[in-house]
C-alpha cells in the first residue's frame, strides 16, 4: 500500500471504488441535466445548457 498521509478520515480500501462510482455518477448527472425537459423539443422547452457549456467549452480553447 502506498504512503500516504491518510487524514481523520478515510475509506481505505474501498476509497478508489468510491471514487469511481462518483466518477461515474457525475458524468451520468451530467447527461440527464442536458436533456429537453420536455417533447416535442420547441425553442420554449430547449434546454440552453449544452449551447451555454459548448459555447464555454469553445472560448476556453480558443
Amino acid at each position: 500500500m502506498p504512503c500516504y498521509d491518510y487524514g481523520p478520515f478515510n475509506l481505505g480500501r474501498y476509497g478508489v471504488l468510491v471514487g469511481w462510482i462518483a466518477v461515474l455518477w457525475v458524468a451520468t448527472i451530467t447527461v440527464l441535466f442536458s436533456l429537453p425537459v420536455a417533447y416535442p423539443i420547441t425553442k420554449d422547452t430547449l434546454n440552453y445548457t449544452p449551447v451555454a457549456v459548448g459555447g464555454l467549452l469553445i472560448l476556453t480553447v480558443l
